[in-house]
């Protein structure tokens, strides 16, 4: 979903979905992740790790991320870090036996680590949705509103949510713009919903 146009009560509303560059890294910004350092490359050229560390990303010769896989083991064991349901059935069905909550946490840890490793590979990263109202003929007003901080391959679809999430707005921004412009809001908001239907 990019520059699309959306009609919310007869409104048109430009709404974009942009990269959202300004957000911290995800072990900085949210819970449930486990500890992550940037390393210096050692004199072999990979990041220099500790004992229990694991490396996430690098830079052969330069720098690198760690991420302490022990370390975050024992947060999962204390904070009940979980597993989907389904992967967990499915571990239990070919160990022929209930998981033990050190294996389950040993598998959130390893999601985690994956899912950290895929942020700075760039296979997701974190967008925002700007949602502007549109006047009467097409031109976009100074009413708009903005969500930043989305992840970007966001499980129900980025795209669903960012269309949700801009109705919401855009119904939100049609108030705005009935209490800005007054009787003259209202008479531009008519005015579109006039021309849609002639449309």
């Amino acid at each position: 979903m990019d520059n699309q146009t959306i009609t919310v009560d007869g409104l048109s509303f430009l709404v974009r979905v942009r990269g959202d560059d300004s957000c911290e890294m995800p072990w900085d910004r949210e819970d449930g992740h486990g500890p992550v350092r940037r390393a210096r490359a050692n004199h072999t050229g990979y990041p220099d790790k500790r004992a229990g560390e694991k490396v996430l990303a690098y830079d052969f010769g330069r720098a690198g991320w760690v991420y302490d896989h022990a370390e975050a083991v024992k947060i999962a064991l204390r904070d009940g870090w979980g597993i989907a349901q389904e992967s967990r059935d499915r571990i239990e069905k070919v160990l022929g036996r209930p998981m033990t909550a050190g294996e389950v946490a040993d598998r959130a840890v390893l999601a985690d680590f994956k899912r950290l490793a895929d942020f700075l590979a760039d296979r997701w990263g974190y967008v925002g949705v700007v949602v502007c109202l549109l006047d009467v003929d097409g031109n976009p007003t100074q009413h708009g509103d903005s969500v930043w901080g989305i992840e970007s391959d966001w499980e129900e679809g980025i795209a669903d949510y960012a269309h949700d999430i801009a109705r919401r707005m855009a119904a939100n921004l049609k108030g705005r713009a009935f209490v800005s412009y007054g009787s003259t809001g209202r008479q531009r908001i008519r005015a579109a919903k006039s021309r849609k239907v002639r449309a």
